[in-house]
């Protein structure tokens, strides 16, 4: 017979090594095997130490969450702490930074803005700068005529080797074209002072609007000075002190036609 008082104590084990003792008992008026039946259904009895073990892992895992959670709690904690409140704007300040419209562009800002640039807009300017460019070039250049040799009067002929020669030479401007005659080469001859003497002619289309007055260099180092009027006539003015250097220069001499 399996029916009476059952008497009975439960123990149940910590991990901190602590253990709690329950003890109790019941009274068994009737037990199920000792009826003759079949059983229709299967029980199964687990023991007290499974569900032990399986309590103790989830107790540790509970603790590794919570220890883990504490040490965020912890960095965060250490994070503010080490935050400088002066560090940050008043709340007033900061409002009114963000709603000052005069320091920040808005979307419609840029898309409306009047003085932006475009990749057609530059690429138009590049093209534009080219042309101007190319268009002053082409209308601010210098035309050189060849050398001719200056037709002169007896008594004067070619200086050191060096034969008197003048040249066309044509200035185009945006403002229009410039027409100048210059001189090279040296001039030998007989030269005393104040004689006006006339040393060669130049042909019209070449002469000056007005009479045009140079100071030369000589052989010897004295000066003197060369007039040419507009008729055309390459006058020798003057010889420094009657000194009659073998010749003159006559490099340097450069005037603006005008007839």
């Amino acid at each position: 017979s399996h029916d009476g008082q059952a008497n009975a104590e439960l123990y149940v084990k910590y991990p901190n090594q602590t253990m709690q003792i329950n003890r109790f008992s019941f009274v068994i008026e009737k037990a199920m095997i000792d009826d003759n039946f079949l059983p229709v259904a299967k029980y199964y009895v687990e023991k007290w130490d499974d569900y032990e073990k399986i309590f103790n892992e989830k107790v540790e895992i509970l603790q590794n969450e919570i220890d883990d959670l504490q040490g965020q709690a912890t960095e965060l904690k250490n994070t503010f702490n080490s935050l400088n409140p002066d560090q940050f704007p008043q709340k007033a300040d900061f409002e009114n930074h963000i709603n000052n419209t005069n320091i920040h562009v808005t979307m419609t800002d840029k898309t409306n803005w009047n003085t932006k640039e475009t990749t057609a807009g530059a690429q138009a300017k590049a093209a534009q700068s080219f042309l101007d460019a190319k268009n002053y070039v082409e209308t601010v250049k210098t035309v050189y005529g060849s050398w001719v040799n200056l037709s002169l009067v007896a008594g004067f002929a070619t200086g050191d080797n060096n034969t008197p020669q003048y040249r066309i030479k044509k200035l185009f401007t945006k403002d229009g074209e410039r027409t100048f005659t210059e001189f090279r080469g040296a001039l030998a001859g007989t030269f005393i002072s104040t004689a006006n003497s006339t040393v060669a002619n130049i042909p019209a289309g070449t002469r000056p609007a007005v009479t045009e007055y140079f100071a030369v260099s000589s052989n010897n180092g004295n000066g003197g000075r060369i007039a040419i009027p507009v008729d055309g006539k390459m006058l020798q003015v003057s010889s420094t002190d009657n000194a009659n250097p073998s010749y003159i220069s006559l490099s340097g001499i450069s005037y603006e036609v005008g007839n």
